[in-house]
């Protein structure tokens, strides 16, 4: 009896080892499939504030940079990543769009709490879901920057300073 005991505990051990590194690499694949996705801006459809459907391809401009920044409204490091893109648009000619797996009500509430209704920045929603798959990450903010060709110049995870961000806008 406490041979069969030990199998089946040796046995249970094994599975959960081999479950979780099942677990883990496909995460791993996930992410690594995310960025290779992202050294181009993605054909990713979004839901614009009006709830219609939008998509990042749209925002490719001659001479335009695009950022795109992941954030929430809750997220104290969001918050100043804003003040930080807010300073940059104010003197350079980009796009950029704000993207939350929020409620649109909640977005929009915060847009009108922080006095954006008449910001030159595009807010879009993005299934939760998706989060992961297209962008391989959960942090925020997180911040993508491509050229007018579409092409990433950088990726920031975390809170950035404007410097730093106009060191790659064309």
């Amino acid at each position: 009896m406490k041979v069969l005991l030990k199998i089946i505990i040796i046995s249970a051990v094994i599975s959960c080892i081999t479950s979780g590194s099942i677990f883990v690499h496909k995460k791993f694949m996930i992410k690594q499939k995310a960025n290779k996705q992202l050294k181009l801006l993605p054909n990713l459809k979004l839901t614009s504030l009006d709830s219609l459907t939008i998509n990042v391809l749209d925002f490719i401009e001659p001479n335009k940079s695009v950022i795109i920044s992941l954030f929430n409204t809750d997220c104290d490091h969001c918050k100043q990543e804003l003040k930080e893109i807010m300073s940059i648009i104010s003197n350079v000619d980009i796009n950029v769009i704000l993207i939350s797996s929020e409620p649109i009500f909640h977005v929009k509430k915060y847009i009108k709490e922080n006095n954006l209704q008449k910001s030159s920045i595009n807010f879009a929603i993005i299934d939760e879901d998706k989060v992961f798959e297209t962008f391989g990450a959960v942090s925020f903010p997180h911040i993508l920057i491509y050229n007018s060709k579409g092409e990433l110049k950088k990726k920031f995870m975390g809170e950035v300073k404007a410097e730093t961000i106009l060191n790659y806008i064309e």
